[in-house]
Formats: C-alpha cells, sequence, structure tokens
C-alpha cells in the first residue's frame, strides 16, 4: 500500500524536470523510430525491386525447345540371322551378298536414322562407306526403337581378301580388317571433316566396331 501511496504522489520539480527531458527523448526516440521504419519500407521497396532483378529467368521451356537431343544407340548388329559379337570378328566371302540388320533406340523420335559401314576407316584413311541404310521413323506411331536392313555385297571387296586363317590366335589381328558400323541422327554432309561422318550442327552419332576377315573365293 506504501508503494501505491508513492506512486499516486506528484512528483518533485527536479523529478519533473527529468520527466519532462525524458519525455522529449522518447519524443524524439518516436520520431526516429518512425524515420527508421519509413527508411526501411523504402530500403524494403527497393530491395524488392533488386530482388525481383536478380531473380533468375523462366526455367519454362518453349514448345520449340522442349525436345532434348539426344544421341542414337546402336543396340544389336545381325548377319544373315546370327548376332554379332561388338568387338567380336566376322567373317564374309569375297563372293557372298550378306544382309545386315542394325536394331536402333533412339528417344528423338522424329529423327531418320542413317547406318553406314565403313572398312578400314581412320583418320589418315577416311574412305567412303561400303553400304548405307536409313532408318526413318514410323508415320503414323514413331517410337525410339527401330530397325534396319544394310546390303553388305561391296563389305569385301578382292583387294580385301587374304588366306590367313578367319579366326588368328587371340590377340592377334593379322590379315583382319576394321568393320565400323556407325547409326547417325542427321544425314551425314557431303561434305566436311571427318569425310563421309561430317554432321550438320545438332547432330550425333554412335559407332561400334568389329574384326572383319574378307575370305577369297574359292
Amino acid at each position: 500500500m506504501t508503494q501505491m501511496s508513492d506512486l499516486a504522489r506528484a512528483p518533485r520539480g527536479g523529478a519533473m524536470r527529468n520527466r519532462a527531458g525524458s519525455l522529449a527523448r522518447a519524443g524524439l526516440a518516436r520520431r526516429v523510430h518512425r524515420y527508421a521504419a519509413q527508411m526501411m519500407l523504402v530500403a524494403g521497396f527497393f530491395g524488392i525491386g533488386v530482388a525481383a532483378c536478380a531473380l533468375p529467368p523462366s526455367l519454362t521451356v518453349g514448345a520449340e525447345d522442349a525436345a532434348v537431343n539426344s544421341a542414337p544407340a546402336i543396340t544389336s548388329v545381325r548377319v544373315d540371322g546370327s548376332e554379332l559379337p561388338f568387338n567380336g570378328y566376322v567373317t564374309f566371302a569375297v563372293s557372298s551378298r550378306p544382309t545386315m540388320n542394325v536394331s536402333l533406340v533412339d528417344t528423338d523420335v522424329n529423327d531418320t536414322l542413317v547406318v553406314r559401314a565403313f572398312v578400314d576407316y581412320d583418320a589418315t584413311n577416311e574412305l567412303a562407306a561400303r553400304s548405307e541404310c536409313p532408318a526413318a521413323p514410323s508415320a503414323v506411331n514413331p517410337t525410339a526403337a527401330r530397325n534396319t536392313n544394310c546390303d553388305l555385297r561391296s563389305i569385301c571387296v578382292p583387294t580385301d581378301a587374304t588366306s590367313v586363317p578367319p579366326y588368328a590366335p587371340p590377340g592377334s589381328l593379322v590379315g583382319f580388317h576394321d568393320l565400323t558400323v556407325v547409326v547417325f541422327d542427321r544425314q551425314p554432309l557431303p561434305v566436311g571433316s571427318p569425310a563421309f561422318q561430317a554432321m550438320p550442327a545438332g547432330g550425333l552419332s554412335t559407332t561400334v566396331y568389329f574384326h572383319l576377315f574378307c575370305q577369297a573365293s574359292p
């Protein structure tokens, strides 16, 4: 009760002066606080503007850019019904007319694929393909899986023939040629580097290899 009586008691002069000073300082503090708050609002406004400018562009892709270009793949190579192991050995007689069936996959379902077979093609020997066969998409329901047949009658010419046995000892490639099968997702350019394998911008390809023995005709 004594404390409540003290609170109700009128302050002395010094206390009034201190209270007035305190009120003045409190008023100034309130004005500073209001000014600071206003400045924070302004800064916040401009901060939002700056942040908006710094946001990354929309990641939404337009319809024309929606497809992601992917490389085609060769899943199997068969000759006259027999599947060839990749990097394995294959024998053709010079006088034979084998047919190569190539199974392909390309998630760009509307691409027309082109398969080419090369013999002894390398950076110092950019020789023309011995065979070429297209794999166009289905006009009705295009799918990622494709098949195409290639005529290999020119895969072994008389100058390729040797008398070395068709299967040399393991690790020996004497008498063997390099058979390179390449699938392109664009028609290769008629002129460009590497020759016969150069592609338009955005074109992709995949290659598989075999060891080829060209058997001389009996």
